[in-house]
């Protein structure tokens, strides 16, 4: 049996919904191992988005409270390294700010 080393990756984000299947992918694969979270604007304010982030891992917990066997399912929500969520940017550096709010709406 070959071991597989993880890959450490950092997820740079603005989660509308593409962004949180790409992250509920990225906890789903025992490939990668997510180091941080960096959460920014975009399709919806920062705001809004770090609260996307969090409120997807609260939807996990509480999955995983009533259903403790699909834990093998999301290798990366039991880190040995816990993940960083951090705020970046709520803006562009320069221009205006552009963000799809009007079709994704604030939250997930």
């Amino acid at each position: 049996m070959t071991l597989i080393s993880r890959i450490p990756v950092i997820f740079d984000t603005d989660p509308g919904v593409d962004d949180i299947i790409a992250l509920l992918f990225a906890l789903s694969s025992p490939e990668l191992e997510i180091l941080a979270i960096i959460v920014s604007y975009g399709n919806t304010d920062l705001d809004s988005a770090y609260a996307n982030v969090l409120k997807s891992y609260q939807a996990i917990r509480r999955h995983l409270d009533l259903h403790p066997h699909d834990a093998i399912r999301f290798p990366n929500f039991f880190n040995a390294i816990k993940t960083i969520i951090c705020r970046g940017s709520d803006g562009p550096l320069e221009g205006a700010l552009h963000s799809a709010t009007y079709f994704h709406g604030r939250s997930v």
